[in-house]
């Protein structure tokens, strides 16, 4: 039986999706009759959803609340595209843009090379944790439509531009879709799998899917520019997209497109939306500009944003803990043990990678020469080894204490980008350093990412899934943006103390080293976190 028709007026309003859903489930295959006690899931649904989380057998079929294998699949193809997404217009972009037509350019304009590459990544940052509490309170799936229904539009766009301007807001638009599919993919995952061996499996799926899309960027970028056609990198991404969001309309469960249990005690925090996300932007905006700036310390363009945007933040932080009723940040999400130091330690970590990564690309373009097609087969072991990596690590969770495996994380976080300080010191070359490199960088965000993901959504109740998928965004985001921003002062001193190019890169990944050192002494005295299987939760 087909789908109920649609109309682009049903589209006005996060409810109305969630009907929509609902009307096409219904057409489709009838009202669910199962029983499970004295209770219906028409009767009582928080009630029925508590006790399916508990038990499995008169409500759930052999896939769990799905309707068949392919249904399971398609779910897990929609929320890994979506991740995939996510890095895909990151990496990518960084080689596109020296290669954009040089009539967009607007000559000594402070913002005319900066804000095409960092726009994106200040509109995730900003509007990730608003867009997770309507998440958490309306559900996954109609923020998880919306946002790649959003992006499919946007990245479509991207490729027609014909300005810069116009490019600008393609990228802020991409960001803004991000920033509303991330948290949604995430509480669904949560809420779709019971926690053990099947979740965990599924998270390091999630997560393999980043640096996929990282090297997927960096090789379709590549190859769009060897023909000459750039706009092909957004129309891949538009129809991937489109792809995802087709596939979430027809496989999320009917039991997920429901608001999580206690979502009703939720409201939308204005006042600390609009604190934190000005405050983050201009932050962000107030780094990435000093960048641009001889004396970054003293000139007003800069100082400006970055005290306007610490005052954001201080005003947000009053008002989260002694104004509000529902901050979008309640302290009860850092109530659960290691949660505070975990957080602390993945934000070095994803600091260093941004540098290192950041860097090295640079690095292997600027002072090696190498063209972009043989950069994408150089890095493709983080693709592959970071697939691996994320499902052997969502398994090692549920045997392994995930406390061994931050270890060890951290260990390769130090490893990245130390070996390409000691080898642009000699003559760098691609086996001794570069190739041993990548697998730590691969082992460090693969492991880090896979298994404080899975810890958080093991930790949290139901209606903090969605700030759990927010909160791990926020940290990579912001811990990469700072970084880079940092790492760009760095290189400026190691410049005008060394007088050479190499060794200002050299400067650099000595201080992605140090930021990955910090992360694992943080990580070795203060983070003990058990096995994350069935059993520990």
């Amino acid at each position: 039986m087909s789908r109920a028709k649609v109309s682009i007026w049903h589209f006005s309003s996060l409810d109305s999706i969630l009907a929509l859903k609902n009307q096409s489930e219904t057409t489709l295959r009838g009202k669910p009759e199962f029983v499970s006690g004295s209770i219906r899931p028409s009767d009582d649904l928080e009630k029925w959803v508590e006790l399916r989380d508990g038990s499995i057998g008169a409500h759930e079929n052999e896939y769990g609340c799905f309707n068949s294998r392919w249904a399971e699949y398609a779910f897990c193809f929609s929320l890994a595209a979506s991740q995939f997404l996510a890095e895909y217009l990151i990496s990518g972009f960084g080689i596109i843009l020296p290669n954009l037509p040089a009539s967009w350019s607007h000559g000594d304009s402070r913002t005319s090379n900066l804000w095409p590459s960092s726009i994106l990544s200040l509109v995730l940052c900003s509007m990730t944790l608003p867009l997770s509490r309507a998440t958490d309170m309306y559900g996954g799936y109609p923020l998880f439509m919306l946002g790649t229904a959003w992006l499919s539009i946007w990245t479509l766009a991207g490729g027609f531009c014909q300005s810069q301007e116009m490019l600008n807001v393609a990228r802020a638009m991409q960001g803004l879709a991000i920033a509303a599919f991330q948290p949604a993919a995430f509480s669904l995952l949560a809420r779709a799998f019971r926690p053990g061996r099947k979740r965990n499996v599924v998270f390091g799926v999630y997560g393999a899917c980043a640096p996929l899309g990282f090297f997927g960027g960096i090789l379709t970028s590549g190859i769009c520019l060897q023909f000459g056609r750039w706009e092909w990198y957004f129309w891949v991404g538009s129809v991937l997209a489109l792809l995802s969001a087709i596939s979430a309309y027809f496989a999320v469960p009917e039991t997920k497109i429901k608001p999580p249990a206690g979502s009703k005690d939720l409201k939308m925090d204005w006042i600390g939306a609009c604190a934190i996300a000005s405050g983050l932007i201009m932050l962000s905006y107030g780094l990435a500009a000093s960048a641009a700036s001889e004396v970054p310390w003293k000139d007003p363009a800069v100082l400006g944003p970055l005290c306007a945007g610490a005052l954001c933040l201080v005003v947000s932080l009053y008002v989260e803990l002694n104004v509000v009723d529902s901050p979008l940040l309640p302290t009860d999400f850092f109530a659960p043990k290691n949660v505070k130091a975990m957080l602390v330690a993945c934000l070095m970590f994803y600091g260093s990678f941004g540098s290192y990564l950041f860097y090295s690309m640079s690095y292997i373009n600027d002072e090696l020469q190498v063209k972009p097609i043989t950069m994408a087969v150089w890095y493709s072991p983080m693709a592959i080894g970071g697939f691996i990596i994320s499902i052997v690590g969502g398994l090692l969770c549920d045997v392994v204490p995930a406390f061994y495996l931050l270890l060890v994380s951290g260990l390769a976080w130090i490893g990245a980008p130390l070996l390409l300080a000691i080898g642009s010191n000699v003559t760098t070359s691609y086996w001794p350093f570069i190739f041993p490199s990548t697998i730590c960088s691969t082992l460090g965000i693969d492991l880090t990412f896979t298994v404080s993901a899975i810890f958080l959504a093991s930790v949290q109740p139901d209606k903090f899934q969605g700030l759990a998928g927010a909160v791990s965004s926020v940290t990579v985001n912001l811990g990469i943006a700072v970084a880079v921003s940092l790492s760009d002062i760095a290189r400026r001193i190691g410049t005008e103390k060394f007088y050479t190019s190499v060794a200002s890169y050299q400067v650099v990944f000595w201080f992605a080293t140090l930021l990955a050192g910090i992360g694992f002494a943080i990580t070795l005295l203060f983070v003990r976190i058990k096995r994350l299987g069935k059993d520990q939760i």
